[in-house]
């Protein structure tokens, strides 16, 4: 037996009142958009909030009335406010949203509208007095907490037990806390991070719970093996259990096939619609994990229901050179793009002790020596560095070398899962992959450059190595030229391709000068790599 309500109706003010029931609505009716009609003191033509036309070309709209009474002469003028003007042939739905009680003879009034307006114009009349609402609204914690105070809502609602969790998730462990920025667009990919104000680097759980009702649409973006996966999976373990909490929908695509989003969630979540819009989140990862083909069509199921479900959160992922290849921004140009600030210091630090304890001091050392310090700010370096010193600190490489060709190695192996043109794995396409990137490598070498754009990069590879390419997690990308993540990923892959050629032209491309050869600085260290 549900307890009886404590709703303090008289605390709400007319544009309190009105607000919740715009949440309300936009919790209710899912695939509308409703907004405020007006304001008040305006000819608001008899409603206060009104959905964006519907497909049928109609509309819904509501009259907020915040009285401690509601008579029948009330009813009366609340009803020809709306018949006598616009809306009455343009809506297939009235609302009448009332706090309080409706009186009986209020009650025969409305019934017998309701009956007349239906037969006569083919509109409903639906009654939102205040019982229904406080009923309606046990089913609301978030807006009972947010209108009404937390201690209410804890008595009057089911939640936070009302949640039908799909899954309970757990803290990533070990986890590297991440932030986000938004995304700039600068000429110095390094410079960016500097002009970036304190308040603007924020975590991903606390960008989406700000301003707690709007909707937040979100495209995050970051190199390959920054840690996209894990930020997911730790924030919506953060958003599940937060005081206020929400029902966060996790997908990760390189386990879908490519569907509409909505069919997704029923196959995987199918009492998501159950859960007020406004509470559940919609975490999708791994863009790039769609084979190359459905990408497109992958952008734009996540429109289509992103326009469909506009109270849903909707949040996802990509790499940057799949971002920039692909026009995302400008393909959603309604989603907000941000991307992984890097780590810090005290990040990695801290990481370290985390994971190593007091063996932490002799892990520093040997990365030290071996002049490693700059792989420590790449997530995906740092945990396998920490890995192989926690399985012999004798296997840790001792130079950078040496940490190079693990890396290389480390990336294939990773990469060799994911789906190209036609479904093919990578893996298939194992021989083609490396003769592209030592290509690339080569290509910058020669031309004494880090990156090339992706013009040139048409001009330069076949169709099929330019797909290979971008799904290469040394490969990253910056206003729409591609570089590789490390310079000594490209020294090292162009001393690999000069290992295929005789000496004679590896001396015509590494060196200067017609009687005293000199090596050209650029390729020192590639040479070194090659000595090596």
């Amino acid at each position: 037996m549900l307890v009886k309500s404590n709703l303090e109706w008289s605390g709400l003010s007319f544009q309190h009142f009105q607000k919740l029931c715009l949440h309300f609505a936009q919790n209710n009716f899912r695939d509308c958009n409703f907004e405020e009609f007006l304001k008040e003191g305006n000819d608001q033509e008899g409603i206060d909030l009104l959905s964006i036309q519907q497909p049928g070309g109609k509309f819904i709209t509501i009259q907020c009335k915040r009285v401690d009474s509601f008579p029948d002469s009330k009813a009366k003028k609340a009803i020809q406010e709306f018949v006598e003007n616009y809306f009455l042939r343009e809506a297939s739905i009235f609302i009448l949203a009332v706090s309080c009680p409706i009186g009986e003879r209020a009650k025969k009034y409305l019934l017998k509208s309701a009956k007349e307006i239906r037969g006569n114009f083919n509109v409903e009349l639906r009654i939102w007095d205040r019982s229904y609402l406080e009923e309606q609204l046990r089913k609301e914690y978030t807006l009972v907490s947010l209108f009404f105070g937390p201690q209410v809502a804890h008595h009057h609602c089911f939640a936070p037990s009302y949640f039908p969790r799909t899954k309970t998730f757990e803290p990533v462990k070990p986890y590297i806390e991440r932030k986000i920025t938004p995304f700039l667009r600068v000429d110095n990919s390094l410079f960016r991070w500097w002009n970036i104000p304190k308040e603007s680097i924020q975590t991903l759980s606390s960008v989406i719970n700000n301003n707690r009702l709007t909707a937040k649409r979100i495209c995050l973006i970051a190199d390959a093996y920054q840690g996209k996966t894990f930020l997911f999976r730790q924030t919506a373990y953060e958003l599940q259990n937060l005081s206020i909490p929400f029902s966060p929908l996790l997908i990760e695509l390189k386990f879908q096939v490519s569907q509409p989003i909505a069919s997704m969630l029923d196959q995987h979540f199918g009492i998501w619609k159950t859960v007020p819009a406004k509470d559940t989140i919609l975490l999708i990862d791994g863009m790039d994990e769609v084979p190359s083909e459905k990408f497109y069509e992958m952008l734009l199921h996540i429109k289509a229901f992103s326009n469909s479900h506009p109270y849903i959160t909707l949040v996802f992922s990509c790499r940057k050179l799949f971002f920039e290849h692909h026009k995302i921004e400008q393909v959603l140009s309604d989603f907000s793009i941000y991307e992984l600030y890097p780590l810090s210091e005290a990040d990695v630090k801290g990481f370290i002790l985390a994971r190593l304890h007091n063996r932490a001091g002799e892990f520093e050392r040997l990365v030290s020596a071996g002049e490693l310090q700059n792989f420590l700010y790449h997530p995906f370096y740092l945990t396998n560095l920490i890995e192989t010193f926690q399985i012999s600190p004798a296997n840790l490489p001792g130079s950078k070398v040496g940490v190079v060709e693990q890396f290389i190695d480390k990336a294939y192996s990773e990469e060799s899962h994911r789906r190209i043109s036609g479904g093919k794995a990578l893996k298939d396409r194992r021989i083609t992959y490396r003769h592209a990137i030592q290509k690339l490598a080569f290509a910058l070498q020669l031309a004494g450059r880090n990156a090339l754009t992706e013009e040139e990069a048409q001009f330069l590879f076949t169709e099929e190595e330019m797909e290979l390419l971008q799904h290469n997690s040394l490969i990253t990308a910056h206003l729409e030229q591609w570089s590789f993540a490390n310079a000594l990923f490209q020294e090292h892959l162009a001393a690999l391709a000069l290992l295929k050629m005789d000496f004679a032209q590896i001396i015509s491309f590494i060196s200067v000068g017609k009687k005293i050869k000199k090596v050209r600085t650029k390729w020192i260290q590639t040479v070194a790599s090659l000595l090596s």
